[in-house]
């Protein structure tokens, strides 16, 4: 062992896959006085030799050296690339390993940050039948270029340096064919590929969608989406070609200018081919525009559909329900498959529904499904409405009649709508997450007035860190609470305690991006975001300075940082 070395053991693993560690002492004895050790390369139980590169003020970052041990629940990793890639965290992890320790991880979040007591709450982990089954039906593939030329392929791990494979276990079956394929009609076409680094190029990414597969042994119908920096008419030749290819139904290009790592830009421009991919998904009709959002794993989202119903209808049969309210609702796949579920078996006269959501294309989408599912107008409504201004729709309806559908962004709830729905919320409300640290923050404050009838984790992602989780909340007797009343300057606050602090921001980054920030681009963040910046953070005593602009995956950390603590 080098002097520099340090012998660990793992307690866990973190959202990155990276091993939570302690130092293991001379005597073999676990040293819990040293800050944590996060390090690629072990499982939990597993010892090993480190070397520390990094050392911050509560934890440290190191290298391993070499493992000592292997776990009884340690596997080969099937890809070639599964150290480098970003995209299955825990490949060396057994599957059945891999579905407890989700589910432990969402025990723990909620117990850690929501202070729930989940122990007789949390079912088993609802797991794929077939994990290795190329699950997903969407891929987003950045775009390179090497000493061969263009490439698609996939990010390494915490940086934007691409990494290539044949074959991706977990991408569509059609995806491999196009990695192959669009380079060659990128130097067919005079396509260049984007350089992030100089602004300069084309093609920034492309992402493929698939139907499911369909029967008789045909394959998914495939949508190409190819984000450029410019529009060009070579493009249109492109997607001519593209075309030729039996599956793919349509080709869109879109619109990102911006020097950001967004991926998709509000243009779209149709190239070649249909508007919208169609398709059957559990005997529901749904059409998808380019930037349409949907479940990503056909299997497992059936599952999670399925839940979701049973659980509307045991409420239906028991309260006669009168309204469904879909917030977030995109496409209206959730809301949809509810009421179709419930007019094949319920005798109940069928809720109205009504879905929410902020995307203007999404909103159009939902309508035209409803249509192609053959609903009466009388049955539904969808709505463009933010978060925020869905209040007064929530609000309105028969609280003793109506459940509340939530299905939001990794950020969680909009604070002014958790307020709502603590002061106002219906009687039901079923919270779809994919995001367990923000499900617990809001469920600390839902159950000041919601009881936990169900907490279900979902393996939608297998091979990654990623769980959903459904929870289901009842509203409390009122009869059996008192209401305290408190006078505002009793609850008043400065702004520096309302607020996370500069290190609580790091913190947080690191911990969930596994990258560091400094006060200088934690600052520019704030000032976009018009939150006050102390003045020592934005001037300088030099004449002239050079000030380094954020860039923007730590731009996008930093804000979703923010809006953790709840400061945007």
């Amino acid at each position: 062992m080098k002097n520099s070395e340090i012998k660990v053991f793992c307690r866990d693993l973190n959202r990155h896959g990276q091993a939570v560690c302690v130092e293991v002492n001379d005597d073999g004895e676990q040293d819990n006085k040293t800050s944590v050790i996060f390090v690629d390369g072990l499982l939990m139980g597993e010892s090993g030799f480190v070397e520390v590169v990094e050392t911050l003020k509560n934890y440290r970052v190191a290298r391993l050296s070499r493992r000592i041990d292997d776990s009884p629940d340690r596997v080969q990793m099937p890809c070639a690339i599964a150290d480098d890639c970003g995209g299955c965290q825990i490949q060396a992890l057994s599957y059945p390993a891999s579905l407890r320790w989700k589910e432990n991880s969402v025990r723990q979040t909620l117990e850690r940050i929501g202070t729930i007591d989940v122990e007789s709450l949390v079912q088993p982990i609802i797991g794929a039948s077939e994990p290795y089954t190329h699950y997903r039906n969407k891929m987003v593939y950045p775009v390179g270029s090497g000493a061969a030329g263009p490439a698609l392929g996939f990010y390494r791990a915490r940086s934007h340096d691409l990494v290539t494979t044949p074959v991706c276990l977990i991408e569509p079956q059609s995806g491999a064919r196009l990695r192959e394929l669009l380079p060659q009609l990128m130097v067919k076409h005079a396509i260049s590929a984007y350089d992030e680094k100089t602004h300069t190029g084309d093609l920034r990414f492309v992402t493929l969608r698939v139907s499911p597969t369909l029967g008789d042994g045909k394959s998914e119908k495939q949508m190409i989406i190819l984000t450029s920096r410019v529009e060009k008419d070579a493009y249109f030749a492109l997607a001519a070609d593209l075309l030729q290819e039996e599956d793919v139904v349509s080709v869109y290009l879109n619109i990102q200018a911006q020097r950001s790592n967004v991926i998709l830009g509000n243009k779209f421009i149709l190239l070649g081919g249909d508007k919208q991919l169609t398709f059957t998904f559990d005997g529901n009709k749904f059409a998808l525009s380019p930037g349409a959002f949907f479940q990503i794993n056909y299997e497992q989202t059936s599952k999670l559909y399925r839940l979701i119903s049973s659980l509307v209808k045991d409420i239906h049969t028991e309260h006669s329900l009168s309204d469904i309210i879909d917030l977030y609702c995109g496409v209206g796949s959730i809301g949809l498959y509810v009421m179709n579920e419930l007019r094949k078996s319920s005798d109940a006269a069928l809720p109205h529904l009504l879905g929410l959501e902020l995307i203007a294309e999404a909103v159009t989408d939902a309508k035209q499904n409803a249509e192609l599912n053959a609903f009466a107008s009388e049955d539904y409504d969808f709505i463009r409405a933010a978060a925020d201004e869905s209040l007064a729709y929530i609000t309105e309806a028969d609280s003793e009649h109506t459940i509340l559908i939530l299905d939001p962004p990794r950020k969680g709830l909009d604070a002014t709508l958790l307020s709502a729905l603590v002061e106002e919320g219906p009687s039901h409300l079923l919270y779809v997450s994919c995001n367990p640290a923000t499900l617990a923050r809001d469920l600390k404050e839902l159950t000041d007035v919601y009881d936990i009838s169900l907490i279900q984790p979902v393996d939608m992602f297998p091979w990654t860190t990623h769980v959903e989780t459904v929870v289901l909340l009842s509203k409390l007797d009122v009869n059996q609470h008192i209401k305290v009343e408190l006078e505002m300057d009793e609850l008043d606050l400065t702004t520096a305690e309302s607020k996370a602090t500069y290190e609580e921001i790091k913190d947080f980054v690191f911990k969930t991006h596994a990258m560091k920030v400094s006060n200088l681009y934690i600052s520019q963040v704030k000032k976009k975001c018009g939150l006050e910046v102390g003045k020592n953070y934005n001037v300088s005593n030099k004449e002239n300075p050079i000030v380094p602009n954020c860039p923007p995956e730590k731009e996008e950390a930093i804000r979703e940082a923010l809006e953790y603590f709840k400061m945007i």
